[in-house]
């Protein structure tokens, strides 16, 4: 790996290289690899990213017919890592030669290699994996998935593998990255104890107690410090945080990767949000369906909003896939099938890109009905917002308990606007589209006047 690493142009730091010596190691009495697990923690900025490129073309070009995958939480960020770090690198290297050719289709991103072996992209959920077979993992930026559902989605694409081998690489996290911060305590017991694991454990973190001021403590934990960091630069950093007011809770973890206890609020009281899970709640009646995205466009999300026969407002995810081609025909779909009375979508938000697609989807299902689509204005959707919050802490309304809602809700903030607020959608990674599209469907059963009905089957909830 470090002779790849050399004809990538990136020749491996002594950490580094400390790094592969242990984690590739080799059993004498199997011949295969020793460690099932590696997991790496290290502040920023430290060369994370020159070692995952030779770790995954090590296991292309040196067995054939290799699976391998990549992920990223953020599925826009792990595109633009390969395709503007990865794959570049890889190219101007005498290495290309390996390759049969690359893809980089979003959503099917991969590098093909002339001995049959593949190293993809792959999003960063709970399905991730499904349908494949997988030798190497790499899951980046473990800290901020908020449990092991993509862990979990990888290892039986594992299981009739010879030798799989999955990575585990993030700077610290925050109080919700219980995940990986699991793992970390595990690897840390596990040193300590000094018994064989199939994990491998590497940290370089400074001590709690460590002042952060002191040129001492950043040696004492940036392994890159010296090659290709300077003391001046994280002078200079240090200098910066001390300026704002939660800046030193950044410099501590992205620095000095030390975990930062300090959390979002969560949106609604936790037992009020689980208290209004329901899995045998449902509709009955008219619907309204609502359309939202994220800002990096990475996932498209339909929901829809209607009243139980007790009164009671239920929502629900009923569909969210990646890219937008399929939009304009599962909403003609819909609005076919189900006493849809309006479509919302937030024109002057993410999702006003796909605003020509729902169109076409309302147009080809109902013809000359020129009301059915509702375009919310940004005031209606700050309205949305606090609606749904008072509907959940005032115990009226019902949700089935899904991942997607579930996620989305554990991740969102409010962003002041003017005397009121709204979900935040910049304040974080998750997608919280979802919450957004229930959001504006809970808002419009009360908020908007009853259209017409339409002759349609009652819904149901398929998939």
């Amino acid at each position: 790996m470090a002779e790849i690493a050399e004809a990538l142009g990136t020749p491996l730091m002594p950490w580094q290289r400390y790094v592969a010596d242990v984690a590739l190691e080799v059993d004498p009495d199997t011949g295969l690899l020793a460690y099932e697990t590696v997991v790496l923690t290290i502040p920023r900025q430290q060369g994370k990213t020159t070692l995952i490129l030779p770790v995954w073309v090590h296991r292309a070009t040196q067995w054939a017919d290799q699976s391998i995958v990549w992920t990223m939480q953020n599925a826009l960020a792990a595109r633009k890592k390969w395709q503007d770090e990865h794959v570049p690198v890889l190219k101007r290297s005498p290495l290309w030669r390996t390759v049969e050719k690359d893809r980089r289709q979003p959503g099917a991103e991969a590098v093909m290699f002339k001995n049959g072996s593949i190293q993809q992209l792959v999003a960063g959920t709970k399905s991730a994996g499904h349908g494949m077979v997988v030798d190497l993992a790499v899951i980046d930026e473990a800290f901020a998935y908020a449990d092991d559902r993509m862990q979990q989605s990888m290892l039986p694409a594992m299981r009739t593998r010879q030798q799989p081998q999955m990575w585990l690489v993030s700077t610290m996290g925050t109080a919700e990255s219980t995940w990986f911060h699991g793992w970390c305590d595990s690897g840390r017991a596990a040193v300590d104890s000094g018994k064989p694991s199939p994990v491998a454990y590497f940290e370089w973190s400074a001590d709690d107690d460590a002042d952060p001021a002191d040129p001492a403590t950043w040696w004492s934990c940036m392994p890159a410090l010296g090659h290709t960091v300077t003391e001046a630069a994280i002078r200079r950093e240090y200098e910066q945080a001390t300026m704002t007011t939660d800046g030193m809770s950044g410099f501590r973890r992205a620095s000095l990767n030390q975990r930062t206890h300090a959390r979002v609020d969560p949106v609604f009281p936790p037992d009020r949000w689980a208290a209004a899970a329901d899995p045998t709640s449902a509709i009955d009646g008219p619907l309204v369906l609502a359309v939202d995205m994220p800002p990096d466009r990475a996932w498209v999300t339909l929901a829809v909003g209607g009243r139980r026969a007790d009164g009671l407002t239920h929502v629900e995810v009923v569909d969210r896939r990646r890219g937008t081609g399929w939009i304009s025909g599962e909403v003609a779909r819909l609005l076919r099938a189900h006493d849809i009375r309006h479509v919302l979508l937030s024109a002057g938000g993410p999702a006003g890109g796909v605003l020509p697609d729902v169109q076409d989807g309302c147009r080809q299902a109902r013809p000359g009905d020129d009301e059915v689509l509702r375009l919310v204005t940004g005031g209606e959707f700050t309205a949305s917002c606090g609606r749904f919050f008072d509907l959940v802490t005032g115990d009226g309304l019902r949700h089935l308990g899904q991942v997607e809602l579930d996620v989305a809700v554990g991740a969102a903030a409010r962003r002041a606007t003017g005397d009121a607020w709204r979900w935040a959608r910049q304040s974080t990674d998750v997608d919280i589209s979802p919450l957004c599209a229930v959001s504006m469907a809970a808002w419009a059963v009360d908020a908007l006047p009853p259209a017409a009905p339409v002759q349609a089957t009652p819904f149901v909830m398929v998939g």
